[in-house]
């Protein structure tokens, strides 16, 4: 039997902070459509169950429109069954009976498919040690467990805790988790495989790389579960430094990052730039003239200056400019390196006149 585990789709997320409205509009649409893409390999692949473990919409309050969507798609799956454990960013979300359509609530509730048993339940303050106790799994099925929330106390905010030590040793074969937006997997004891999906598509440059997920191949008569990572290779988002310590100008840098790009192939993609290595004060980075000359170059492109101004401080030291007396107040005061670059970079952005927009 074959079954696939999702988690974080983060449905109808809003993207503002995309310059680009059109490209953010593009965007949006790709990654509101990752159920129907989910949906539309298990169709064609023989998959009996989806497993999603939290987070399917960003927010509790869903459109009605919107909400019409994802019901649709489910009703039209009638040969698929769904099981959706809430997380914190729909915790208390509001959908309507679905034959085929299963949702955990405060308390452990159990389901069987064939010889699979598949349970979940919601994780919140109310939750205590007796709800986890009551997790029973038979020693002679195949057993999965849905939880939302850190298995690292404390490592992503916004979801609880799971007390792993409470899970050891009740018989689950695979522990199907969501909150952690990057794919992750390992062993919770001998029997048990833990895993996170990731979110199945990016959103923020916070989710780079390969997004996806898990394809449960089950074996119900040996009882051997084999794992497979699903690509969705709609648009991945890429973050890359690019060291412009060798450029003269910005058209240097700007030829730099467009060789970058078309070396890797990186054409249909959302790519984050951050500039670094040291540059001399002439050196004028205009990261919004150059994500405008870029933006051809990628499906959308963001430039964010990390470089380090190099200035010989001595030979300002008899300049008797607003500039050298800027440069010599800061250069006596006692601060860090990195702290003394900030403070350099920016005074000289306001001595050319420039806006100031403090990252």
């Amino acid at each position: 039997m074959r079954i696939i585990h999702t988690a974080d789709l983060h449905l109808y997320s809003s993207f503002g902070t995309y310059k680009d409205k059109e490209k953010a509009k593009i965007r949006k649409n790709e990654t509101d459509s990752c159920l129907e893409r989910i949906i539309e390999y298990a169709g064609n692949n023989q998959v009996k169950a989806i497993l999603i473990s939290g987070d399917m919409f960003d927010k509790e309050i869903v459109s009605s429109k919107d909400m019409a969507k994802v019901c649709h798609l489910i009703r039209s799956n009638r040969n698929i069954e769904f099981f959706f454990v809430p997380g914190n960013h729909d915790m208390n979300i509001s959908l309507p009976e679905m034959p085929n359509f299963h949702i955990f609530g405060n308390k452990p509730v159990f389901y069987s498919i064939g010889n699979i048993r598949i349970a979940g339940m919601v994780i919140n303050n109310n939750t205590s040690k007796m709800d986890y106790y009551n997790i029973s799994f038979d020693e002679d099925s195949i057993n999965i467990l849905m939880l939302h929330g850190n298995i690292i106390p404390g490592e992503i905010r916004g979801a609880e805790d799971i007390p792993v030590e409470l899970l050891k040793y009740k018989n689950i074969d695979y522990l199907a988790l969501g909150h952690i937006h990057a794919f992750r997997e390992g062993n919770l004891d001998k029997r048990c495989i833990y895993c996170y999906p990731g979110c199945p598509s990016g959103r923020g440059f916070d989710e780079t790389g390969d997004k996806g997920f898990v394809l449960l191949d089950i074996d119900e008569e040996k009882r051997e579960i084999s794992r497979s990572f699903i690509k969705d290779n709609t648009r991945i988002i890429e973050d890359i430094k690019m060291d412009i310590s060798s450029c003269d100008d910005i058209y240097e840098a700007m030829d730099l990052i467009k060789n970058e790009l078309s070396n890797r192939e990186l054409k249909d993609n959302i790519i984050k730039v951050r500039l670094v290595g040291n540059r001399s004060e002439e050196l004028l980075v205009d990261t919004d003239f150059m994500e405008e000359r870029l933006s051809k170059d990628c499906f959308y492109i963001k430039i964010v200056d990390e470089t380090r101004i190099w200035i010989d401080d001595e030979s300002y030291k008899d300049d008797e400019s607003l500039k050298g007396e800027f440069i010599r107040n800061v250069a006596s005061r006692e601060s860090d390196e990195d702290m003394r670059n900030e403070i350099i970079r920016y005074g000289l952005k306001a001595l050319r006149g420039e806006d100031l927009f403090i990252d």
